[in-house]
């Protein structure tokens, strides 16, 4: 262990905090314990505790960044902070008060119910209201009851200060998780800003925006150091870089080289929304281009079934439309435009031309690139969309799947689910999908290859984990994959100096708390390693010295910032839908703009514009009282009402379960074993080359009650969760020659059900909801469980819900980017 820790640790055994009779009570007689059985809890628990209480004691707002993402160390902290809270009211005779938990998973409440202090289990302590274990006498206080603090639980709330200011908290426990879903954050902090609310917060990701917004309004921020998955303290991760090379990609580099380039001079002459939406689709087309990952046609038409990927001529169609616009308003800003698109246009038809694009004949060959001993290989995609195209492609040119890779230690992943992966890697104790899931040897080495660019972004954290991570890049990438290693390093930097001072403010002495760190430079926890290149002509690995120069570029600062902006044109996570016969914008997944959209103004002062095939949450009058009814957005008038679900485009009860449950284990369990069906039911179908009408008339020789061949297509499609038949799950799985789907198709079928199950508990209790009135009623009722099995409440919902009045509805005809619509504005 370095000096600087060492001191660190010193400095926070001398915390006021450390020493009182509650720390001792808890920590020092080791009362707490996670998940009903003894855990040794590690300096990292004990110290983030000794900062929380103190922080805590001076009404101080504190981010912890953890160092991992074991699934104690969030519960037992804010247990910590919560006891104290409890012990204090208990031993001063202090008025109750409320403490709020924001957090972004369905299950927080179950940190109370798995955190036991002595022999009780939190959640029957608060509950129950009985703390006498937490003194020094067995009897409890006369009025003891009245002096708890009662936990208000708000799952990614999309109007906190409403919450605050019905609940009046003493403090705030804010949970920010693995940092990837925290758009909800941004308006909670200013809300805690404004009405200086003590805080202790806490997040397991070090690459996440929300810790740069802590900074900048001045919160205090500890940084626990970097866990990666090794039994070496303090590894250095080698990160190594593979060139493509070859005179075509060179080509191909040095033109979108100067198409970015150019893409960013034009974005300091943006004037108004119409020259922005048209540099964002270049860009986006540029990108396609870029990552295209099979073959041309293939490509393009295959990507019509997969959600977020669409075709390269859609998306130069798109683009032109868009130069085209701005040419009919005289716009200055065309011409330069139009030049990048021409450079495009060039791109584009070489790429029509080859018959093995560089980047699908490169990753095809790296699949069965020799491996080292006791390792396997895992190509890692930035989304599961391009993961898909891509094995679709093998299976298709090369009669090779998923299985088939895995039987020669080979496996295709997307980065999601790549992070669930490491996940289960750290905590062996999570069985999430377990061998189910498809997950690598845990016993073997993983070498990921990472295809594209490696953002600063919180979702690419769990590769930083890793030992080593190998990176496919082209040329004109190489600026900007060095200066996000360089940023990984600011973020990830052990020894930062800001701990000291942090240690400084909260002891009450403040004494000098200076230590130097070993050296002035941020510690390398990232090393770039000798560049190797990867001649595609002739599919050899090479060592090349002038790949080194290429890392000496001047970094481009202002132009990376910009190619790393996220341009939001489209979502590659399709949600599962249950309900195909329902008209909605699912029609349009493969579109990127639309020439007419629904624009709605609500009395409340808010607006919003839809796709026209769009649908909505209507609520109607019935005979027992008012419920929700799925409508066309067309068929809206003036006074409906509408259930508006916030942060989503798709106004859809399916996709604010997953989004508000995804991290859930057993609902990763269960959607893990959906998609696993859909994957396989896809590339089955398409090695078996059955129609539709074989498939059909098979199922009905086994016994099947399907009477046409459109449920058939939804499977394939993956637009249901899974036949609703659970014998027509064994019955495709034999005639397709499915094994995975033959093994677990028991389990498949009751992963739906949960799911199901939820969908219906979800739309019954909203319409208890609705009769009592909504969100300004239904707050003493904030627990009631859909689902008592997962501790799913409807509480974990309530929060994305918003009841708005229809004052208008016209149709707006123009150019719409339909990434743009489904977003709630104020007027």
């Amino acid at each position: 262990m370095s000096n600087y820790w060492n001191s660190i640790y010193t400095f926070l055994n001398q915390l006021e905090s450390s020493r009182d009779t509650f720390f001792q009570q808890v920590w020092g007689n080791k009362r707490l314990r996670y998940d009903g059985a003894p855990i040794q809890f590690d300096k990292i628990d004990i110290h983030s505790a000794q900062l929380s209480c103190s922080a805590q004691n001076q009404g101080k707002p504190i981010l912890i960044v953890l160092p991992d993402e074991m699934p104690h160390r969030i519960p037992v902290l804010f247990a910590t902070v919560l006891l104290r809270q409890a012990y204090n009211n208990v031993n001063s005779n202090n008025n109750p008060q409320n403490v709020i938990y924001f957090g972004l998973m369905a299950n927080i409440r179950e940190h109370l119910s798995n955190t036991y202090c002595g022999e009780f289990c939190l959640k029957e302590i608060f509950n129950q209201i009985n703390l006498q274990r937490m003194s020094d006498t067995n009897s409890p206080k006369p009025d003891f009851q009245n002096r708890l603090p009662q936990v208000i639980f708000s799952n990614m709330p999309s109007n906190p200060e409403t919450i605050i200011d019905i609940y009046s908290p003493a403090w705030c426990f804010v949970d920010l998780g693995n940092g990837e879903k925290s758009n909800w954050f941004p308006t909670c902090l200013n809300v805690l800003q404004q009405k200086q609310i003590p805080v202790v917060a806490c997040i397991q990701n070090p690459l996440s925006t929300a810790i740069q917004q802590c900074e900048e309004v001045g919160w205090q921020i500890f940084r626990w150091p970097f866990s990666i998955y090794s039994n070496i303290p303090d590894k250095q991760v080698l990160v190594q870089p593979l060139i493509l090379g070859g005179e075509t990609v060179e080509l191909h580099s040095v033109q979108f080289q100067r198409v970015y380039k150019e893409l960013f001079k034009l974005s300091s002459k943006v004037n108004g929304k119409f020259d922005s939406d048209s540099l964002r689709v270049v860009k986006q087309y540029a990108s396609s281009l870029e990552q295209l990952n099979t073959p041309y046609k293939f490509h393009e038409a295959e990507c019509k079934r997969i959600w977020g990927i669409y075709s390269l001529s859609n998306s130069q169609k798109t683009a032109k439309r868009f130069i085209e616009n701005l040419q009919s308003f005289n716009s200055p800003f065309c011409e330069s435009l139009k030049a990048v698109y021409d450079t495009l246009i060039n791109i584009h038809h070489e790429l029509q031309s080859i018959e093995e694009p560089p980047l699908w004949q490169t990753l095809y060959n790296l699949c069965f690139a020799e491996l080292e001993e006791n390792s396997v290989r895992l190509l890692v995609f930035p989304s599961e969309g391009r993961r898909k195209l891509f094995t679709l492609a093998l299976l298709a040119y090369h009669n090779f799947s998923t299985d088939d890779l895995a039987s020669i230690n080979v496996w295709l992943v997307s980065l999601n689910r790549f992070n669930q992966w490491q996940r289960i890697r750290q905590n062996q104790n999570l069985q999430v999908g377990d061998d189910i899931s498809g997950i690598p040897p845990m016993e073997k080495v993983w070498q990921p290859l990472l295809v594209g660019i490696p953002w600063h972004d919180a979702k690419y954290v769990g590769l930083l984990r890793c030992e080593r991570l190998d990176i496919l890049l082209y040329n004109h990438q190489i600026s900007a994959f060095q200066h996000n290693v360089n940023q990984w390093n600011q973020a990830i930097d052990n020894e930062h100096p800001n701990n000291l001072y942090i240690l400084s403010k909260l002891n009450r002495d403040n004494q000098d708390l200076s230590v130097k760190k070993i050296g002035d430079d941020i510690s390398s926890r990232f090393a770039i390693t000798t560049p190797l290149r990867w001649e595609v002509e002739n599919n050899e690995k090479i060592y090349d010295p002038e790949a080194i120069e290429l890392f000496h570029a001047p970094d481009r600062v202002d132009e990376i910032a910009w190619l790393i902006q996220s341009d939001n044109i489209y979502t590659e996570e399709r949600v599962l839908s249950d309900n195909p016969n329902v008209e909605s914008e699912d029609t349009m997944h493969n579109m990127m703009t639309t020439d007419q959209v629904i624009h709605i103004v609500f009395r409340e002062g808010f607006h919003v514009r839809l796709p026209q095939n769009a649908t909505v949450q209507l609520v109607i009058n019935a005979d027992n009282g008012r419920k929700l009814d799925e409508r066309s957005v067309r068929s809206l008038r003036s006074n409906d009402v509408v259930l508006f679900i916030h942060g989503q485009n798709r106004q859809d009860l399916y996709e604010l379960i997953l989004s508000r449950v995804h991290a859930h284990p057993s609902i990763i369990l269960y959607v893990n074993l959906i998609r696993k069906w859909q994957e396989e039911i896809s590339e089955s179908a398409e090695r078996t080359n059955l129609s539709l009408e074989d498939i059909l008339n098979n199922l009905k020789l086994r016994g099947s009650n399907l009477e046409t061949t459109q449920s058939i297509q939804f499977w394939k499609d993956g637009k249901v969760l899974c036949p609703k038949d659970p014998a027509d799950l064994l019955r495709i799985a034999q005639i397709l020659e499915m094994d995975f789907s033959k093994e677990y198709y028991k389990q498949i079928g009751r992963a739906a059900t949960r799911l199901r199950g939820i969908h219906i508990g979800l739309a019954r209790r909203l319409n208890q909801w609705l009769q009592q009135g909504g969100i300004e009623t239904s707050h003493d009722r904030i627990d009631d469980l859909i689902d008592s099995e997962l501790g799913i409440s409807f509480n974990d919902f309530q929060d994305a819900l918003q009841l708005l009045s229809v004052e208008e509805v016209r149709q707006e005809e123009g150019l719409f980017l339909i990434s743009d619509l489904g977003q709630l504005t104020k007027e």
